[in-house]
């Protein structure tokens, strides 16, 4: 139930009411449960690349993602995260755009800059 999964680009999302989702699967099957799909634009595989990446502790490597994605990240969002960086959740350190420990704690609000 409301499960969100990726496959060859493509996003999709099943059903996300507890009776709508069983009785689909009991009537129709395990296919019956998606609720919607759709391919994410290039800006937006970026953006959840960026998100995820800010997860773990190095953080992303500025000019690797430049490199694969073909995004300036501080030209694209170094504004948007402005206030991230001097509330000091965030910072940039040899090369990496990461989350301070602080920025940890309140990841949810570097985050939406993404969204």
């Amino acid at each position: 139930m409301s499960a969100h999964s990726h496959w060859a680009g493509w996003r999709f999302w099943n059903l996300g009411r507890f009776g709508a989702y069983c009785r689909a699967i009991e009537s129709r099957g395990g296919g019956a449960s998606r609720a919607g799909e759709r391919f994410p634009s290039a800006r937006e595989r970026a953006a959840e690349a960026l998100f995820l990446a800010l997860r773990r502790r190095e953080g992303v490597d500025l000019a690797g993602f430049r490199d694969r994605y073909g995004l300036d990240v501080m030209g694209v969002y170094g504004g948007p995260l402005s206030d991230s960086f001097e509330a000091g959740l965030v910072e940039v350190r040899e090369g990496r755009l990461r989350l301070t420990e602080r920025g940890v704690l309140l990841s949810n609000e570097v985050f939406q800059v993404f969204v």
